[in-house]
């Protein structure tokens, strides 16, 4: 396992460091890195950040993630710099048909909204739609032919696998999953910090997890914003962070290795617990403190 298991309670602040071993891939995730971007070491409470870029250091963080039951990514394979301000008004793009058909799902009362976002990831051969669906920690892709309705009624039972219609895939995502807001044409402060975390991200996980760019997750002023979600035993958890600069999410990794938060209260926005013991891949989540 990547990570010891987490305590039930808010994990303890550190600052503990650890170099990781490096690890060369090629995604879509290099191809947003802008090469005359460095990073600057500046005064505390900032240690590390990009120079020129207007970043809220003084607003409290706690409890500033959103509250929702579940998490749709939808991966879209084009890089997340072609993106226009608000992705779901592109033609064809299912964000925004998701978001309106998930207002009457069964589950919504009892797990809070769902919450959808388009993520950069490369197509998947052979299939049109691939969804990450939280909680559950499950990519499902589908085919051409699948209408919508279809791929939303299976997602609002909460992608039970035994019931994956004919022609999807499900694939289990093990480790952690580093979702990183990088949607600059929303904001340039997301577009210039979210390559630059991701990819140290990537080199930081290997093999070990997963890294994804996202549009818009809320809290540009606390660029750049990051979520984690992993498993660990029967829970799954999602924690945000904001305010993370050039270096700090190697931290922040590797702190979680030692069940930690790190710089929790300049970076911690907050955290969502799913109890997932039981056969409901859409739980009730949990808000710890």
């Amino acid at each position: 396992m990547f990570l010891r298991r987490l305590s039930p309670l808010l994990l303890r602040p550190s600052t503990t460091t650890t170099a990781f071993r490096p690890f060369t891939t090629t995604t879509l995730l290099r191809q947003n890195v802008p090469n005359d971007v460095k990073p600057e070491a500046s005064d505390p409470p900032c240690p590390c950040s990009v120079k020129d870029l207007d970043i809220d250091r003084t607003t409290p963080l706690t409890n500033s993630r959103p509250r929702y039951g579940v998490h749709l990514l939808v991966h879209k394979g084009t890089p997340a710099q072609s993106w226009p301000s608000r992705v779901e008004d592109e033609p064809e793009d299912i964000n925004k048909s998701l978001k309106l058909k998930s207002v009457n799902w069964p589950m919504i009362p009892k797990t809070g909204p769902a919450s959808v976002t388009a993520v950069e990831t490369p197509p998947v051969d052979g299939f049109k739609t691939t969804i990450t669906h939280l909680p559950a920690l499950k990519e499902f892709s589908f085919p051409e032919d699948m209408p919508l309705e279809e791929i939303a009624f299976f997602l609002s039972t909460g992608g039970d696998v035994g019931q994956i219609p004919a022609g999807a895939k499900a694939t289990d995502i093990t480790g952690p999953l580093v979702i990183v807001c990088g949607h600059g044409a929303r904001d340039n402060r997301c577009g210039v910090l979210g390559p630059i975390i991701a990819k140290e991200a990537e080199q930081a996980l290997g093999t070990e997890g997963k890294v994804m760019l996202s549009a818009h997750i809320g809290g540009h002023k606390w660029a750049g914003n990051i979520i984690i979600y992993e498993r660990n035993g029967d829970v799954v958890r999602g924690d945000w962070y904001g305010r993370v600069g050039p270096g700090d999410v190697v931290k922040i990794l590797e702190a979680r290795k030692n069940g930690e938060i790190w710089e929790k209260e300049r970076c911690y926005r907050g955290g969502l617990s799913w109890d997932m013991k039981d056969a409901d891949l859409c739980p009730a989540p949990t808000f710890p403190q």
